[in-house]
């Protein structure tokens, strides 16, 4: 005989006299966020993706041929290009945080300073075509600072953990000391070097210890 507490969808009915609700199945995922979540992932994956091979600056087009999605698609999750950028900017910047490792305050200034410049060399190398992108996407310097500020505080915090004892023997007010030692080991400073003075990554590497060495000393 059929049990009485056996529900067709395979669910146990609360028996006679329970003060307990039917229990309710959990509601299903939102498929269509989801969906939507992979997608945008999707794009800033193939806009970085073409940057990084080489592309400066590739049009909503290749974006959305690359990943595979309809052009629209591009401008339904982003708005407009320099969104599109901005957002791209962003997610590799937090991809790449784990190559700012602490450095600590011991050991020789030399070594210190080689340890420092090393990491930024390799963060920069590889935010660099990102980061060329969008500004020239946003134009707006000040806007670009500003989804900038999380990475720039991580690695001022570095700059002070990193020298703690320097800065606290200068006569210089650490604070402007530290403001130069930023600029001096910063995007910015990198860029020039790289891009303007067209030094190889190694010799603009060797550059930045050079000015970090003579400020601390």
């Amino acid at each position: 005989m059929e049990s009485r507490g056996a529900e067709s969808d395979g669910r146990v009915a609360p028996s006679e006299g329970s003060t307990h609700p039917p229990a309710r199945p959990f509601p299903p995922p939102d498929r269509r966020r989801l969906r939507g979540s992979r997608t945008r992932s999707a794009i800033l994956d193939a806009l970085i993706g073409l940057l990084d091979a080489g592309n400066p600056q590739p049009s909503a087009r290749a974006v959305a041929e690359h990943a595979g999605v309809a052009r629209r698609s591009v401008f339904h999750h982003f708005g407009d290009v320099r969104l599109l950028y901005l957002a791209a900017l962003e997610v590799q910047a937090g991809r790449h945080r784990e190559l700012i490792a602490p450095v600590g305050a011991g050991g020789s200034l030399d070594d210190r300073v080689g340890r420092i410049c090393h990491q930024r060399r390799e963060l920069f190398e590889v935010l660099g075509p990102v980061f060329r992108a969008a500004a020239a996407k946003v134009g707006d310097a000040v806007e670009l600072d500003a989804h900038l500020v999380e990475l720039r505080l991580v690695l001022r915090d570095q700059l002070e953990a990193t020298f703690a004892m320097e800065l606290s023997l200068r006569r210089t007010p650490s604070g402007a000391l530290l403001d130069t030692l930023e600029m001096v080991t910063g995007w910015a400073h990198w860029q020039a070097l790289r891009f303007e003075a067209h030094h190889l990554a190694a010799t603009a590497e060797a550059v930045m210890a050079y000015a970090v060495i003579r400020l601390l000393q």
